[in-house]
């Protein structure tokens, strides 16, 4: 049987610099995007204390070859909404993008 997309908006595959904002260090945890989309992101960290349903602050940068002129940061909030392991202690994280700012 297949499992049925939920997904509305068309994902790239680009590994963008993603900062983990908030209550995650002052600084920000750094990890890089497996794909975004107009509503979404998912990327892979050590984070600890993620869960399903947390609001979280994140930043990508994009590079200049994607805007047309230079490097711009793109500062988001969203949602968690869904969580995976993989085999290097990394939990993948998808989350929306509920708003941002450039």
């Amino acid at each position: 049987m297949r499992e049925f997309e939920r997904r509305v908006q068309q994902r790239f595959a680009l590994q963008l610099p993603v900062i983990i904002e908030g209550k995650m260090g002052a600084a920000g945890f750094r990890s890089l995007t497996r794909d975004v989309s107009a509503r979404g992101a998912f990327f892979y960290t050590d984070v600890a204390g993620l869960q399903v349903s947390s609001r979280i602050a994140f930043s990508m940068l994009l590079p200049a070859d994607i805007t047309g002129s230079e490097e711009t940061r793109v500062a988001c909030e969203g949602t968690v909404l869904r969580l995976e392991t993989n085999g290097n202690n990394k939990t993948g994280v998808a989350v929306t993008i509920e708003s941002y700012d450039f």
